[in-house]
């Protein structure tokens, strides 16, 4: 995926023509994504790397580029307040493809995009799952469907072969649905659509443990959910502390 954002002029030109200039050059193009930039960067400089051990290339060109600062992890999650504002925000949707798409994402933890990106022809209803032919980790996955996802799912209209088709039968940009809904459910305009997600996580993994969790979000590692989807508040922390002492007493039961 980040090898195939390289610019088209790569395409044609040898490896060691391909310069420090040229790498910083288009990595400058990217500041205003400069996580994405970061990904780029790596994933090209492991290619690179491998490049100049099997002595295919004097040196590595991406070694001279610096990264760009990130910020810590988003943290954000809903309380069960926004929960139940959210859903019901989502259900008094008058679009029925975008009010299906969020709560697809609701109902399974998926991110939104793939849940506007669902193909009927991806669903099997009678098994209870929905398979991603290419998300993200560009490996195909499984989403595992609740009952109950299931019996709205079938009441969905039919209008194409996505399941929250845009005007015109073309995927739809969820944002401005995301903010329709957002302002409905009375949520801070910062709410973003990957929060959900991150409180499903958090949600699963307080029920069921951070493996499960993993398992759910479809993550490469349990290290990906922990840093990124299990944001511990005061209250968590300091009941946690508060079972320590008496735990090293032998009070605890």
């Amino acid at each position: 995926y980040h090898l195939s954002r390289c610019p088209k002029s790569w395409d044609s030109r040898q490896l060691d023509a391909i310069l420090e200039a040229d790498v910083a050059a288009f990595f400058a193009k990217q500041r205003k994504t400069p996580i994405l930039a970061n990904r780029w960067r790596a994933h090209l400089s492991g290619c690179l790397g491998a490049a100049r051990r099997r002595g295919l290339i004097p040196a590595n060109p991406v070694e001279g580029v610096g990264r760009y600062p990130e910020n810590a992890p988003r943290s954000r999650t809903l309380s069960p307040e926004e929960l139940g504002r959210l859903r019901a925000a989502i259900l008094s949707e008058p679009d029925a493809g975008v009010s299906a798409a969020f709560r697809l994402q609701l109902e399974t933890g998926c991110r939104a995009g793939e849940a506007f990106a669902a193909r009927w022809e991806d669903f099997d209803l009678d098994a209870g799952i929905w398979r991603l032919p290419s998300p993200k980790s560009g490996t195909p996955q499984v989403v595992f469907l609740h009952p109950e996802t299931v019996t709205w799912l079938r009441a969905v209209p039919v209008v194409g072969p996505l399941l929250a088709p845009g005007p015109k039968g073309e995927r739809p940009s969820f944002l401005y649905a995301w903010r329709r809904i957002r302002a409905a459910a009375e949520l801070d305009p910062d709410v973003r659509t990957h929060d959900v997600r991150r409180t499903v996580g958090l949600l699963i993994a307080r029920a069921a443990g951070i493996q499960m969790a993993s398992r759910v979000l479809r993550h490469s590692s349990v290290a990906i959910t922990a840093k990124h989807y299990l944001p511990l508040d005061e209250r968590e922390i300091r009941g946690a502390i508060a079972g320590l002492l008496p735990a090293m007493s032998g009070e605890a039961k």
